[in-house]
């Protein structure tokens, strides 16, 4: 779907139209995003359209629920979040002795490996083979993710990006856990799929189970956040993986003038947009 085609508009539509029609049951639904101001908006239309009892927020936020969920049934207290991970970062360089850049540029690619489900004992060699260009040697960069991921157990705590991973293994090694979320997300609509990172998607696909009700949208032109993680092709991981998809484009902007829609089709070299 190209920019302004009214993704999220045909998302919240058709989730509100099964709601209608009894072909989905809004207590049982999940509508994920990347960003708590686009969850919000997507709440808030879904609502002015009838549509309440729903699951909607980040897939981070979800993911702090289920595992949140997990944790009371076990009779565990909840998960103790880690919110500024900058602090412990520079606890991990002062102990290796290594400075000359700030925790907050280390912290971006520690992000980025955790996006891309790479620990620390593969970071330096996948670091290397995707081109990146960490602030510091790859090697010194492992070794603070190592010991970031050292203090940071010590702590009891997870980062964000831990939350995507501990769900997903949380689902996918406990069947009774598996079974009661398939029964409570039993459909799922994901909304921006382009900026879909892997660690995100493997969440994705432990909530969506192996008889998914799926319906996802996205713009591989407006994917962001590939810096950070995110794939734009992990659409058509999804698309390859479900034999029955069915894929519809919408190719008319309604929010451009037509000399803005010919500047990006040159610069995209497509010719999709109408």
């Amino acid at each position: 779907a190209s920019a302004g085609s009214g993704k999220t508009r045909v998302l919240t539509l058709r989730t509100a139209y099964r709601a209608s029609e009894g072909t989905l049951d809004p207590s049982k639904t999940l509508v994920a995003t990347f960003s708590r101001k686009a969850a919000d908006e997507l709440r808030h239309r879904l609502f002015r359209l009838g549509v309440r009892d729903l699951t909607c927020g980040t897939i981070h936020s979800v993911a702090l629920r289920l595992l949140n969920d997990q944790r009371s049934a076990l009779g565990r207290p909840p998960v103790e979040l880690l919110i500024d991970r900058s602090r412990v970062i520079s606890q991990a360089m002062g102990a290796l002795g290594i400075s000359g850049v700030t925790p907050t540029a280390v912290e971006t690619e520690i992000s980025w490996a955790k996006a891309r489900l790479i620990d620390p004992t593969t970071y330096e060699a996948t670091a290397s083979t995707s081109g990146r260009q960490p602030p510091l040697p790859r090697v010194d960069l492992a070794r603070i993710f190592s010991t970031y991921e050292t203090l940071k157990r010590q702590q009891g705590r997870l980062d964000l990006d831990d939350l995507l991973s501990h769900a997903t293994s949380a689902i996918s090694t406990n069947e009774q856990f598996k079974a009661a979320v398939a029964w409570r997300f039993r459909h799922v609509a994901l909304d921006e799929t382009q900026d879909l990172n892997p660690a995100q998607l493997g969440l994705i696909l432990a909530i969506c189970g192996d008889d998914p009700d799926l319906t996802f949208v996205g713009d591989p032109n407006q994917s962001i956040y590939g810096w950070n993680g995110s794939d734009a092709s992990l659409m058509d991981d999804l698309t390859a993986r479900f034999a029955n998809t069915e894929t519809v484009y919408l190719r008319s902007n309604k929010r451009s003038s037509r000399h803005i829609v010919d500047a990006a089709n040159a610069a995209l070299g497509a010719s999709g947009l109408v």
